[in-house]
């Protein structure tokens, strides 16, 4: 579960977020608007300013309904960091680090693996087809961990995967497609992380 100290700061955060779209989206209205009235020959441009601010408002709830979800969703599942190199490591860059919530790392790679955007970034580490150097896509168990790494490095499929996986059955991994747990990099071809 989130610490209540934790909890009170995420949630001081999405409040700061919605306080700053409801700040952008009176200015916006603003421009067409003298003390609180609309300006004459200004009505089409501020109904449409409406528009696109009400269209924004309405997806963001959406998104906030599902973070406030998250957080105070009892269980056993925590975020989860899952380190994943693709073929960049041979050029000595650090691993990719995703963020579901799960128990434990198998858990993680297997939520990740059903999640659309972690597909899609399989999909693109693959472009260059196999290589001399081993699979194309490794997860690295010993910078995988439970919690999150530090704010900015990593990749939050939290939200994601609270829309995805209760809505869709697990999709199964074609053999020999995606890695199997535990993976350990080959130590001559590129750095310990």
């Amino acid at each position: 579960m989130t610490p209540p100290d934790d909890l009170a700061a995420q949630i001081r955060n999405v409040i700061g977020q919605l306080r700053e779209m409801n700040r952008r989206h009176q200015a916006q209205l603003d421009e067409h608007r003298l003390d609180g009235d609309v300006i004459e020959g200004e009505y089409a441009a501020y109904e449409d300013a409406r528009l696109e601010t009400a269209i924004e408002a309405s997806d963001r709830l959406d998104r906030l309904v599902d973070e406030l979800q998250q957080l105070i969703t009892p269980g056993t599942e925590e975020p989860f960091t899952v380190a994943v190199c693709g073929p960049e490591r041979h050029d000595g860059e650090a691993p990719h680090l995703f963020v579901v919530n799960s128990s434990g790392i198998e858990a993680a790679y297997a939520a990740l693996v059903r999640l659309p955007t972690y597909r899609e970034w399989l999909a693109d580490a693959r472009v260059g087809g196999p290589s001399d150097y081993g699979p194309v896509v490794v997860v690295v168990p010993g910078a995988s961990h439970p919690g999150l790494p530090a704010p900015g490095s990593f990749i939050d499929l939290r939200h994601e995967q609270a829309r995805t996986i209760p809505a869709s059955p697990p999709m199964a991994a074609p053999p020999g497609e995606l890695p199997t747990l535990p993976l350990q990099p080959p130590a001559r071809r590129f750095p310990a992380f």
